[in-house]
């Protein structure tokens, strides 16, 4: 039936991702925030809320963005979707930017795909390798109360990175 649905195994497993990443922009997508009236900053977090939300309902994304990094993205390349899925968000993320960066709110030249790519790990890296860190530290890194400190202290470091000085000049 594979072969019969999707021509072999190989165009199974592309087809894998590009419907898990579809069904996240989908959400992405949905969530209410008005990227033209909103507060920058809280728009920005609420995009950052909406990831580690996803990223903890669906640990199967992890697992799935894990094994394609382990094999250097062999599905993702093949496919002819993925990128495209993307746009929407940055598109998001640089309207919130340009209006901050306008109204004085957030700091200047702030890149929307780094920008992005900070607040996907921020939620990312601490899920991915939960069972490895509560192992090593002795601290269940997936219980309720520390989930809660930790996304309270992501909020405080991206507001603070959003308002602050550049410090550093990209080349």
């Amino acid at each position: 039936m594979i072969y019969h649905y999707f021509g072999g195994k190989e165009a199974l497993y592309v087809e894998v991702p590009e419907h898990v990443l579809a069904r996240l922009r989908e959400a992405e997508l949905a969530v209410t925030l008005d990227v033209h009236t909103v507060d920058p900053s809280a728009g920005i977090l609420q995009l950052y809320d909406f990831t580690e939300g996803h990223f903890a309902a669906h640990p199967e994304l992890l697992c799935l963005l894990s094994w394609e990094n382990l094999n250097r993205a062999r599905a993702l390349k093949k496919s002819k979707v993925i990128q495209a899925l993307s746009s929407p968000v940055l598109d998001k993320l640089r309207t919130l930017i340009r209006r901050g960066e306008a109204a004085g709110t957030l700091r200047q030249g702030i890149d929307p795909l780094h920008l992005y790519v900070t607040l996907v790990s921020l939620a990312y890296f601490h899920r991915s390798n939960a069972y490895a860190l509560s192992r090593t530290f002795g601290t269940d890194m997936l219980a309720p109360s520390w989930q809660t400190d930790r996304t309270a202290q992501t909020h405080e470091l991206v507001r603070a990175f959003l308002a602050g000085e550049r410090v550093l000049e990209l080349t």
